[in-house]
């Protein structure tokens, strides 16, 4: 989506977008269903866009946030490592999920990210977050492999917890 104004985007369809990019200075507001996408995810610097409680789940390569994101469910990160890593730059997330502890999914951090509520890397997933910072203010569930490098965890939150396969 591409404009100066604020715009809707009615997501009527269920299959996987191959791209999303959002581009122009109005509100861009998603509604509807499930957001599934199978290439790129793009907010271009200067443009928000709010994913309201719709859940995200993202295949892609590249999740590259110039903009803001606004967002109060789950991005779900899927994309199997057959194809590689997927990179997150910068972002703000509601919760984000790695993998589904049924493929081997692996995120690499291109930027730092802070989460309003929980992070969850499942099982046979990994989340490398090569030297970037992770703000936290719930709970972490770290069931799969979590590759700090010298980036910080910062938990923010009250009543945060530590989940692993330990527990």
């Amino acid at each position: 989506m591409d404009g100066n104004i604020a715009q809707n985007f009615d997501n009527e369809i269920t299959a996987n977008y191959p791209t999303l990019e959002f581009q122009g200075v109005g509100e861009k507001d998603i509604f509807d269903q499930t957001v599934n996408i199978a290439g790129d995810f793009i907010v271009a610097t200067g443009t928000t866009v709010n994913g309201n409680d719709e859940v995200f789940n993202f295949f892609g390569d590249n999740w590259t946030i110039n903009g803001n994101f606004l967002h109060t469910n789950t991005v779900n990160f899927l994309k199997d490592n057959s194809g590689g890593a997927t990179n997150i730059s910068s972002s703000n997330f509601n919760n984000l999920v790695v993998g589904d502890a049924v493929t081997a999914t692996t995120v690499d951090l291109t930027g730092n990210i802070a989460l309003e509520a929980n992070l969850t890397i499942n099982d046979l997933s990994t989340l490398n977050a090569n030297n970037f910072n992770i703000q936290l203010e719930s709970d972490w569930n770290g069931y799969g492999t979590y590759v700090p490098g010298t980036g910080s965890v910062t938990f923010i939150g009250n009543f945060s917890q530590i989940r692993t396969d330990d527990d």
